[in-house]
């Protein structure tokens, strides 16, 4: 990673702030590479037949060895495992209770039993590929010690045989499942893989209705045991209910259903009380008009009663009009009057009749409300005492459900059970059985071989040779020297003629001849490497309020990653730049916020590989950073700086924060003054700017030991005219849109 490179920068950030120098190469001295190589050279010359023959040795073992080896083939069959059918019984919920790999394990698991020896012999004995003993029948082969030893000794040798030629495999992601078998006849590799698979399908049947015939059995003695708790559970609420009275219809107590029909009886009793003392009322009230004797009730009495007094109406009706006719002594007269006394009479004698009859209801109404209240009373007092034994009667009426609930779920399951044992299903699908492999052309496949043979014959007589070389110290000895009186008797080379005089510099000229001259530093060669950032998508800038002794990077603004999601863009840029590194500048235009973007971001990148980095504020015009974190912290007056450390672990220097009293400081100022004092304690520090179409910019750049440019055409022309070539060239393959400050 970048760690080992910013190690490297520390001792060279202390030292930069005085001096720079190159080292130049000594071509004077002996190069011992470059004579191995030459010594090398001479001895393959020498020796050249010797190695082509080498190669055709190799070429020619190889040959025959592939040829003399038998030929293997591969055959494939391809079964897919469903772990959710992977069950005794379609409803087990065993597996939703595993973690979130269950899934592969149990698959991972299917893929140990195909390969397992209990399938491996089932193929074995069906295809016979252990062969037959020596005796005539299995029976004198069982009976024969010595023949059951060979049989067995036979068998394990076909077993291990086999093992080695089954290979199982599972696609990655999956649950595919490939059998290959291999062998030396193309028919015999398919037979074996599609019996692999017919051997685990029966292996497979087996278990599963081994495991439902001992579920099966096992859910046979859990619903004996629940029948017998549930056979218990009722024979003791039905004691509970006789001993306390509390067995009934419906399940209600014969206290509750008693009191209930007394409290009925009562409430009857009352209102017949009440019907007969408003009877006797209406019969002690004299009775004047046929309407007071058709209000009473409509009882036998009482319509003989309306009979009369409708006569006696109709007869007084009919004395009246005699004796308006009549004389006083007149018989009708007489007559008519003795009727209507007779009337009279009957009425009354009526009257008192139904008034004892009313008196003799109301007794009896009263005698039986009194009697009912009594026993009302009696029964709600047995019904406070009964109540008492209602928690007991839930509590058993509820584990009595329970046990019913739980013998019903255990008879379903005890049916699936018998079902999954007598089904004769597989729980996988075959979805491409073992085919036979095309036969191979021998001529064609000895091709690769034998070039490899060549190939390695030759290295193996380039390695004797050097080996020779390495202790052949007289002759080694005698050609490094000729060597060296070669290059030292070699002519001097003429020396150069001199130049005319050129003419008067344009300003490019004059621009760096003033750069050398005020900084003291020779430029690097421009390395010319180019790199892209922004094809992966960047987030959303971020922007929102902070303190100035509590800053982050990323919620400035500027389209930032977060230190743990960083890609490889900026790590590349990074690992790219010249070692020792020291110190990087952005440049590019100030127009936009794609430099200080690339700035941050790198910074960034540093920080999180463990690198001490210091992020200084280089633009003279337009300082994005500076207003930027005015903004964010509300401070037209940024104090307190010119370095603030912030939570990415970088330490951001902004020149126009400088300590109070002092004013403002250039940025090429805060830099020197950083690099002065802070040298020992940074890895590395990237400078945001400036751009170079700033005045005093060729100063900036040359205290940088890198220049990363934006590839815009006008930085890039104003780089070239002062001077300055860009060690790394970086294009921003993001929408501007994108970049633009939150």
């Amino acid at each position: 990673m970048l760690s080992s490179q910013f190690s490297d920068n520390r001792n060279f950030l202390a030292s930069h702030a005085t001096a720079q120098t190159a080292l130049a190469n000594d071509f004077s001295q002996p190069n011992p590479w470059r004579e191995a190589a030459v010594l090398l050279a001479r001895q393959v010359r020498r020796h050249a037949g010797a190695i082509v023959l080498a190669a055709l040795v190799g070429a020619a073992l190889v040959g025959l060895a592939k040829s003399v080896l038998p030929v293997t083939y591969h055959a494939t069959a391809q079964i897919l495992i469903d772990p959710q059918q992977n069950k005794a019984l379609g409803d087990d919920a065993t597996a939703s209770t595993l973690d979130a790999n269950a899934a592969i394990n149990c698959v991972e698991s299917q893929m140990g039993v195909m390969n397992s020896d209990r399938v491996l012999l089932r193929v074995i004995r069906e295809q016979g590929l252990a062969g037959e003993p020596a005796a005539a029948s299995r029976e004198e082969a069982q009976e024969s010690p010595q023949l059951s030893r060979a049989a067995d000794f036979a068998e394990n040798r076909a077993l291990a045989s086999l093992g080695r030629a089954v290979t199982v495999t599972r696609a990655e992601r999956s649950f595919l499942v490939a059998l290959t078998v291999a062998a030396e006849d193309p028919e015999k590799a398919a037979r074996l893989a599609n019996a692999l698979v017919k051997a685990y399908g029966d292996v497979n049947r087996i278990d599963r209705a081994a495991a439902a015939g001992k579920a099966a059995t096992e859910f046979d003695k859990r619903i004996d045991d629940v029948r017998r708790e549930l056979d218990a559970g009722e024979t003791q609420l039905q004691a509970f209910k006789n001993s306390h009275r509390l067995d009934g219809l419906n399940d209600g107590a014969i206290v509750e259903r008693m009191t209930s029909g007394a409290t009925d009886a009562l409430s009857a009793a009352e209102n017949r009380e009440a019907l007969a003392r408003a009877r006797l009322k209406q019969l002690d009230a004299p009775l004047t008009d046929v309407a007071d004797v058709t209000a009473l009730a409509s009882d036998p009495g009482s319509r003989e009663l309306q009979v009369l007094v409708e006569s006696r109406v109709a007869a007084g009706a009919e004395l009246d009009r005699l004796t308006a006719t009549l004389g006083d002594h007149h018989p009708a007269l007489e007559t008519a009057r003795s009727e209507v006394s007779g009337f009279d009479r009957r009425i009354a004698l009526s009257l008192q009749r139904l008034r004892q009859t009313a008196r003799a209801q109301l007794e009896e109404a009263q005698n039986q409300k009194a009697a009912l209240n009594q026993k009302v009373v009696g029964l709600a007092a047995e019904m406070t005492r009964a109540r008492e034994y209602d928690g007991p009667l839930h509590e058993m009426q509820d584990a009595l459900a329970a046990k019913r609930k739980v013998l019903t779920e255990l008879e379903t399951r005890r049916r699936d059970a018998n079902n999954a044992r007598e089904a004769q299903e597989v729980d996988f699908r075959i979805v491409s059985p073992a085919r036979a492999p095309i036969v191979k052309n021998s001529a064609m496949s000895l091709v690769p071989w034998v070039a490899s043979g060549a190939l390695a014959g030759a290295a193996l007589a380039l390695a004797a040779l050097t080996m020779a070389a390495l202790f052949e110290e007289s002759a080694q000895a005698t050609d490094v020297a000729a060597l060296r009186s070669n290059r030292t008797a070699a002519p001097p080379a003429a020396p150069p003629a001199p130049k005319p005089a050129a003419a008067p510099a344009p300003t490019a000229a004059k621009e760096r001849e003033r750069f050398a001259a005020t900084t003291g530093v020779r430029r690097r060669p421009a390395r010319r490497e180019r790199f892209v950032v922004g094809e992966v998508p960047l987030p959303a800038a971020c922007m929102r309020r902070m303190t100035l002794d509590n800053l982050d990077l990323t919620a400035l603004g500027f389209v930032t990653r977060a230190p743990s999601s960083i890609g490889r863009e900026y790590e590349a840029i990074l690992d790219g730049l010249p070692e020792p590194t020291g110190i990087v500048v952005v440049t590019g235009s100030n127009e936009g916020d794609a430099r200080t973007s690339l700035a941050i971001n790198l910074a960034l990148t540093a920080a999180g590989d463990g690198a001490r980095v210091a992020l200084v504020e280089g633009a003279g015009r337009n300082p994005r950073i500076v207003r930027a974190v005015r903004g964010a912290t509300l401070s037209p007056v940024l104090t307190g700086g010119p370095a603030y450390e912030t939570q990415n672990g970088v330490t951001l220097v902004l020149p126009k924060a400088g300590e109070e009293g002092r004013g403002r400081i250039r940025p090429l100022q805060a830099l020197d003054e950083l690099v002065a004092k802070r040298a020992a304690d940074l890895d590395l520090v990237i400078c945001d700017g400036p751009d170079a179409a700033e005045p005093g910019a060729s100063e900036f750049f040359g205290r940088a030991n890198a220049i990363v440019a934006l590839d815009d055409e006008e930085s890039l022309a104003r780089l070239d005219e002062i001077g300055c070539a860009p060690t790394i060239w970086v294009h921003v393959a993001s929408d501007e849109r994108q970049l633009r400050r939150a």
